[in-house]
């Protein structure tokens, strides 16, 4: 596997299946049948397509840029049915010139963030996003860009299979990718996992069935446990979701209509965090383990005029919903980096001469030359510096993590600053963000990794209900204790729900209702991790 080719092999078993479910749902009559591998890598689609017994013809044309890849693949088909012929191309998919259309298009296409592709690769992936329709200035990852081409090249009862990231049902750019094959072909069948097929690294994947011509016509989705269950006949749900919002992504597909509809409209009864507050992303230093760093180095570099507290990570912070000035006694005593420097525009030669020492070091590392630093003059001028009243992790476990800032820390771009617009409190919004309606909506707008983490982006936060309810100094000081006290979130919420969403005509059925769908995304999230 590899991270800059974004080579993650598939595994045979998958494949099989693949194969397996793509020629028994497959309508074509043709005696000859012609197939497109874009990205063939070492073989393994072909190789147990070699092993697959027909009485039809089929061409397959098998494609890869590395010629050590495509000399495995050759290599790989042990044996080989009459009735199937392989023509191996070492090329680029996106550039290469194919003088066929196929019937069947199938494969596992690379994955490539955009930080990691060259500007010729950027600029086909552009290219064929305006090709196919969609906003060339939306290129995320170079699968997007296999897929709309290889839609290009399906004749008009053609059929696609691909391994895809689970990003496809989750990220907001994928959205028009979403729209894409809605809009060129009439029936889509996602399967999903809920334990990891890519055990190397935190990708989810999903398997894409997309067919041109269907008796069907939608999106319909399937669950199995892990490869192991592709043993089993998957059953394909044949309920089409008719709830079209953009606050509804693919991956909540294991909620039913009325419960889709049922919290939408809960959501126009109640103020959204944007209404509130504004947030912002944190600070961007650019290089972390120079601009953070222990009370040790502080006063060995006399950098402590020049510090400010600054909390890197949510696991810093446990059961709190505000951070007290007692905090940093806690970080200090466990000799934690906690120390930001902020030199803003001082000029290096006034400074004394312990931290030009340390600015030197700095240099000497390289750190000037990183791409924040760099752009900066001078370099070590960090922007944005200021303390929020309060923030919010983006990403998260069993809950998000909401945080007064009475410790006057600041924080870093693993977290939104939150300040309130005038006529609303930190207290008040604090205390009602953790109520069942808001922390499904995390759930719902969010995305999440293999390994359970659930992350928020700046836009999905602002997007959120939030059900305000003006509370009290006394009151919220009484939650505080109120909240370090109580073991269980699940029993944090049911309480707060009765006093924040009462005035939404909320019945005990409902927020059992309310009790239950959180429950059950959750599962879908967590679950991945469990054996």
């Amino acid at each position: 596997m590899s991270k800059s080719t974004g080579s993650y092999y598939t595994p045979e078993k998958l494949s099989a299946f693949i194969w397996d479910h793509t020629f028994k749902t497959f309508q074509e009559p043709l005696r000859q049948v012609r197939i497109l591998e874009p990205s063939c890598g070492d073989g393994i689609f072909l190789k147990v397509a070699s092993e697959y017994k027909t009485d039809k013809t089929y061409y397959i044309d098998a494609i890869d840029i590395n010629k050590e890849a495509l000399t495995q693949a050759q290599a790989s088909i042990i044996k080989s049915n009459g009735h199937i012929k392989f023509n191996f191309i070492e090329d680029d998919f996106l550039k290469c010139k194919l003088p066929f259309k196929y019937d069947l298009i199938l494969g596992n296409p690379p994955y490539i963030g955009k930080q990691l592709l060259s500007e010729e690769q950027r600029a086909q992936c552009r290219d064929i996003h305006i090709e196919g329709g969609l906003d060339g200035k939306n290129v995320r990852n170079i699968w997007p860009a296999f897929l709309i081409k290889a839609a290009s090249l399906l004749n008009e009862n053609g059929m696609m299979a691909f391994v895809l990231p689970n990003e496809l049902l989750q990220t907001k750019y994928a959205e028009k990718i979403q729209s894409f094959l809605k809009e060129h072909f009439k029936f889509i069948q996602i399967l999903t996992f809920q334990q990891s097929v890519f055990t190397e690294i935190t990708q989810d994947v999903v398997i894409m069935f997309a067919y041109k011509y269907s008796d069907f016509s939608g999106v319909s989705f399937a669950e199995v446990q892990n490869l192991k269950s592709l043993n089993l006949s998957i059953n394909f749900s044949r309920r089409i979701s008719n709830v079209t919002n953009e606050d509804i992504k693919w991956s909540n597909f294991n909620l039913t209509d009325k419960d889709l509809e049922y919290l939408l409209n809960l959501f126009q009864l109640t103020n959204k965090v944007s209404d509130v507050c504004t947030s912002t992303p944190g600070i961007v230093s650019g290089a972390n383990k120079f601009f953070i760093v222990d009370k040790k180095t502080a006063q060995t570099y006399c950098l402590e005029p020049f510090c400010k507290p600054i909390i890197q990570k949510a696991t810093l912070v446990d059961r709190a919903i505000s951070l007290e000035p007692s905090f940093l006694n806690s970080l200090e005593n466990a000799g934690s980096r906690y120390l930001f420097i902020d030199l803003k525009n001082a000029s290096a030669e006034l400074l004394p001469s312990q931290i030009q020492a340390y600015l030197n070091e700095g240099v000497k590392q390289k750190y000037n030359e990183r791409y924040k630093c760099s752009r900066r003059n001078p370099w070590y001028n960090v922007p944005s510096v200021c303390v929020p009243q309060g923030f919010i992790f983006k990403r998260s476990y069993l809950y998000p993590k909401i945080i007064k800032n009475e410790a006057g820390v600041l924080i870093t771009d693993t977290a939104y600053s939150i300040r309130p617009m005038t006529g609303f409190d930190i207290d008040s919004i604090v205390y009602s963000f953790y109520n069942s309606l808001t922390v499904i909506f995390c759930e719902l707008k969010g995305r999440y990794y293999s390994d359970g983490v659930l992350e928020l982006t700046p836009k999905e936060f602002k997007s959120l209900p939030l059900p305000y309810k003006q509370t009290t100094q006394a009151q919220f000081d009484d939650y505080k204790k109120y909240f370090s006290k109580t073991k269980s979130i699940d029993k944090l919420l049911h309480h707060n729900d009765i006093h924040l969403l009462c005035h939404l005509g909320l019945s005990t059925a409902d927020f059992k209702r309310l009790r239950n769908i959180r429950q059950m995304l959750l599962i879908r999230r967590l679950k991945k991790t469990r054996e």
